[in-house]
């Protein structure tokens, strides 16, 4: 399929071709929603994330802890904020200093897709597969729905592993295959791990995985070390990434490692059947979200006997697909692994890949009519089952299977008569036909928009009145969606990073779980009704009010979700700074000190401030009783903490919650110091610098054994042409 016959277009023109038609594609869903690329994960969590981590590299440090973002502020523990990944930190430098969010938003998301296909093309082409055939890969392997629907204007992370996985195989095959420098893979593979999106390392996991099995099969040992070697850097790196979040995880919500079965966002073997047509089903509803790739039904254009011979040189794709298969109908959670439906865009994109090459390399020229009556069959009983689990013949199936097969009609015509140019064009156009019938029918993206702003300073006008450490109670879901204008005065998630007070609201994907069961406070930073009375309640061991052990000193009160309430009559101590549409914000009379120092100690125990910082906290102990005595710091207990000094020691969280030291008697006069390292923190460095290094010591190594080749070929050019010369006389 698609051979490349002399005349034929050089491959930098497909390439290229394949650039411009994943541009349109990426740009069609902007005809229906200009803000289609900005919701979801995107507003409540990364947007901030990139935002908040570029304002710190600027500055020449990484945000590892953040004490006054509470349950948000473990960035380390987190993983997704990339703090280890050039990619990213790139990202977040440009999102600081970027005066349009919604617009820096787009163009890092249209530029990751067309990064996808390039790395798809490139992958392709490994397989000596002709270049049109490469390029209809790359313009279908990037657009399955999820990708579309889910990562596109949400889950970032996952495009990025999605755009990312093609250029660390394509680059390991070179390795393994060719002897080229390593350097290329592994700077791949370390940015595949290295954004903190544990999908994408375990989709890299397979490729490894399935290229030593390639390596096994053909017998090619110096590809199979090399490979495990390019394994080994990676799992290096990856420790360092992921292990601080294991250590941290006994404190979060996401220390539950129960496998459930069916629930949300599953997939089964009818979805994955009818997976070729634009409106699949997911839950027995209709949605694009699982459609995979229409030219899934070319698998009947296959000669099994041609592809016997082929097995060996073919396997990895083989396996990784076939692992990523039952990784999509295996259960909804399995500890932190959940939700299979995110997994399709990579199964998407490998298995596009495995069909085109097959039909590349083993389909007869032309195919002929019998294998395109299957084809189509596939089609129209896919189109059947949709039909009949909905028990009702809706428009947009129709005009789907119909785009499909007559994309598939078209191709074959084009084959038939030999003409693999028109047929690579017949195919990009069929898939922005797809696209297209999808965003038509399905136009917004399943991600809530909460109508934040677009331009960065507005997210900066907020909280204008607020003093010290804020909090903000209740939720604007409603209003966000539904009323003009809150964003004003309430944001969501991470975007409060871009607003210049600090806030316990940030987003977080793990949250600490004490904090978050007492306060109600969930992922996007939004509380249920009963946090506000719950920070105004006495803690029994310390007697003070959590507003106090938290060293809050202004609460914004969401209106809606506290009707009927006296808001403007705050508790004593408070008064009410701002009136406004959507919020009251409430304000101490005499603020207290932002978090992170010493807010309470046992009778008979005097301490004394000396400093503060995110991790680092020092206090002089004035008096001691007999008996010892405790001091509770306004900051939470994370794993990782160390104490030095008087042989104090770390005590019992105060509600499991907030830090405690305890303090042994006769130590008046001394000071203790606390200072926050991630768990783990000189065995994850090490690994970093181990992972790193071995890399970049190969790839050096390379160059110098290379060049010496070269300068002992070329030494002994000259002798071989003088044998030559005295053999002719």
């Amino acid at each position: 399929m698609l051979r490349r016959r002399p005349g034929a277009q050089a491959p930098w023109i497909w390439f290229a071709a394949t650039l411009a038609t994943l541009l349109v594609a990426a740009l069609v869903p902007l005809l229906w929603d200009s803000r289609f690329y900005y919701s979801g994960d995107t507003q409540t969590a990364y947007l901030g994330w990139w935002y908040e981590l570029g304002k710190h590299v600027r500055h020449g440090t990484l945000p590892l802890l953040d004490v006054q973002s509470w349950r948000a502020g473990n960035a380390v523990a987190e993983g997704q904020w990339g703090l280890f990944s050039p990619l990213t930190i790139t990202i977040g430098v440009l999102t600081s200093l970027a005066p349009n969010v919604l617009v820096l938003v787009t163009a890092v998301k249209v530029t990751l897709v067309l990064v996808s296909g390039a790395g798809v093309f490139l992958l392709v082409r490994s397989y000596r597969v002709p270049p049109a055939a490469a390029y209809v890969a790359a313009v279908v392997a990037p657009l399955c729905g999820q990708a579309q629907y889910g990562d596109w204007p949400s889950w970032v992370n996952g495009l990025m592993a999605t755009a990312l996985l093609p250029w660390a195989w394509w680059a390991i095959r070179r390795v393994m295959q060719r002897g080229m420098n390593p350097f290329p893979a592994l700077l791949a593979c370390y940015l595949v791990v290295t954004i903190g999106y544990v999908y994408g390392t375990l989709y890299l996991g397979l490729v490894i995985l399935g290229s030593l099995l390639e390596c096994g099969l053909a017998r090619n040992r110096a590809g199979f070390v090399k490979v495990l070697l390019i394994g080994g850097c990676s799992a290096l790196v990856a420790v360092t990434v992921y292990l601080p979040g294991v250590l941290t995880a006994p404190v979060t919500i996401r220390n539950v490692w129960t496998v459930v079965g069916e629930g949300n966002a599953t997939v089964d073997l009818d979805t994955l059947f009818t997976s070729v047509i634009p409106t699949s089903m997911t839950n027995e509803e209709l949605l694009p979200y699982t459609y995979v790739a229409w030219l899934l039904p070319l698998l009947a254009w296959v000669d099994v006997r041609r592809l016997r011979a082929r097995l060996p040189e073919l396997s990895a794709l083989l396996l990784v697909t076939v692992l990523l298969v039952g990784w999509v109908l295996g259960p909804q959670e399995a500890g932190p692994i959940r939700w299979p439906l995110r997994v399709l865009p990579a199964l998407g994109l490998v298995a596009v890949v495995l069909v085109v090459v097959l039909v590349a390399t083993t389909a007869r020229r032309p195919p002929s009519g019998l294998r395109l009556m299957l084809s189509l069959g596939w089609v129209a009983l896919a189109w059947w089952v949709v039909t009949a689990r909905l028990a009702a013949v809706e428009t947009v199936t129709v005009v789907g299977a119909l785009v499909v097969a007559g994309g598939l009609v078209l191709l074959w015509s084009a084959l038939r008569l030999r003409l693999p140019g028109v047929a690579a064009v017949v195919a990009g156009l069929c898939t922005i036909a797809v696209l297209a019938t999808q965003h038509a029918y399905f136009p917004d993206a399943p991600s809530p928009d909460r109508n934040l702003p677009a331009r960065a300073a507005d997210y900066r006008g907020q909280l204008s009145t607020a003093v010290g450490d804020t909090v903000a109670v209740g939720s604007a879901e409603r209003a966000w969606h539904t009323r003009p204008g809150a964003a004003d005065e309430v944001l969501t998630g991470s975007t409060w990073y871009l607003n210049p007070h600090p806030i316990h609201n940030a987003g977080t994907a793990i949250s600490f779980r004490a904090y978050y069961e007492k306060f109600c406070m969930r992922w996007s930073g939004s509380t249920c009704r009963d946090a506000l009375a719950t920070l105004f309640e006495r803690e029994p061991l310390t007697g003070r009010r959590w507003v106090d052990l938290m060293s809050i000193s202004t609460v914004l009160v969401v209106r809606g979700v506290y009707p009927g309430m006296r808001l403007l009559h705050p508790p004593a101590g408070w008064h009410v700074a701002v009136r406004g549409v959507f919020t009251v914000t409430w304000v101490r009379d005499s603020p207290v000190p932002t978090a992170g120092g010493v807010v309470w100690s046992s009778p008979g125990t005097l301490v004394q401030d000396i400093s503060s910082t995110d991790r680092d906290v020092s206090f002089r102990v004035r008096a001691v009783p007999a008996r010892g005595g405790k001091v509770v710091l306004s900051r939470l207990a994370w794993p990782g903490y160390d104490v030095e000094g008087g042989g104090a020691h770390l005590g019992k969280p105060v509600d499991d919650m907030l830090l405690t030291v305890v303090v042994p008697p006769g130590t008046e006069g001394g000071v203790v110091h606390l200072h926050y390292s991630p768990p783990g923190w000189r065995l994850e460095l090490l690994t970093w610098w181990l992972g790193v290094g071995l890399a970049v010591l190969w790839s050096l190594a390379y160059l110098v054994l290379r060049r010496r080749t070269a300068k002992g070929a070329r030494a002994g050019e000259p002798h071989k042409r003088t044998r030559g010369l005295a053999t002719d006389r």
